[in-house]
Formats: structure tokens, sequence, C-alpha cells
């Protein structure tokens, strides 16, 4: 299967990890699922994935996932 990149994050779509693009990079991403990861249907069957590049540079996986939740929330 191939993992998409999106343009923003998709309303209702939970993030599952978010990650450095490159070693020393302060380019992040984070990576998107469409189901609850604690809910049963995640455990029955794969959910769609995506990938979301979070916007700017970051220091950390806090800071990018800070950026993330403002992205969310603004968009949601």
């Amino acid at each position: 299967m191939i993992i998409q990149y999106l343009d923003r994050p998709p309303p209702g779509w939970f993030v599952l990890a978010v990650n450095s693009s490159a070693e020393g990079s302060r380019n992040w991403t984070a990576l998107l699922v469409d189901v609850h990861p604690n809910a049963d249907r995640f455990r029955r069957w794969p959910p769609r994935e995506a990938w979301f590049r979070v916007p700017g540079e970051h220091n950390n996986r806090n800071a990018a996932w800070e950026a993330l939740e403002d992205v969310m929330t603004t968009w949601h």
C-alpha cells in the first residue's frame, strides 16, 4: 500500500506519530490515520494512512507536535 502525502489534515483523522524527515533535519512529518488508535475498528482491519508535512521548521518533536496541533485545530 502506498501512503500518500496530504496538503492538509482531514477533519476527524488522528495523529499516530510525528517524525523528523531526516537525521538532523528541522522538518517534520506526521503519520495520520482515519480511526482513533484505541478504537476496536483499528484492531480489526487496517485504517487508511497518510503523511502530512508539518509546516515550518522545529527544533524537536514536541515543538513539531504543538505546531501540528495548531494546524489541526485551525483547519477543523
